[in-house]
């Protein structure tokens, strides 16, 4: 599984040829969602961390070439079985089901947290989608978000200028001159 994170470009595609995007640094993440819960503890789920493993004795069909038709994730002796399949587009070699990981998830909001939200680096999808970034559920006080469809390897395909990616690098100026088509100044 841990190919299955990295966006298969086409060899053409010259733009961060090379890049490889680790992980989001679990450190910044908890410091930056931080700010959105202000007053609130924001920490990293310990000592039971969520791992991938195995479904026991998952087939592979031959459709699918080496992709096991279900993984595993493991929460201290529990898991749960966790479709995978081949995306559309064939920009990743595999998805999870999204509705599979929140199952999980929901059993591993500890009782002294107000919420879990869990990053998730490999692609996933909904029953009817190509794919889905991420779903929240308040009822049940859970977020996944897939990290995959965020990586910055991906917007060379689109033809994105990296300097002004968002959200970390729209210089004043760039938003300025978009902002003058529109007969907008920011102060």
């Amino acid at each position: 599984m841990s190919s299955w994170p990295a966006p298969r470009l086409h060899p053409k595609t010259l733009a961060f040829q090379g890049m490889k995007e680790p992980s989001p640094n679990i450190r910044s993440f908890i410091k930056y969602i931080s700010v959105f819960y202000h007053g609130m503890t924001v920490r990293e789920l310990l000592p039971k961390r969520l791992k991938w493993t195995s479904w026991e004795n998952s087939p592979k069909s031959s459709h699918r070439s080496s992709i096991p038709e279900y993984v595993a994730l493991q929460y201290g002796n529990e898991t749960t079985r966790v479709r995978t399949r081949k995306p559309p587009g064939n920009i990743f070699i595999a998805q999870l089901n999204l509705n599979d990981i929140l199952d999980d998830a929901i059993r591993a909001i500890p009782d002294d947290a107000y919420a879990l939200c869990l990053l998730v680096d490999h692609d996933m999808w909904e029953e009817d989608d190509d794919f889905c970034c991420d779903r929240a559920y308040g009822g049940s006080r859970v977020a996944v978000v897939q990290t995959a469809r965020y990586n910055p390897t991906l917007e060379a395909k689109e033809g994105i200028d990296r300097a002004h990616m968002w959200p970390l690098s729209y210089c004043k100026d760039f938003v300025d001159k978009i902002c003058l088509t529109e007969d907008l100044v920011l102060r």
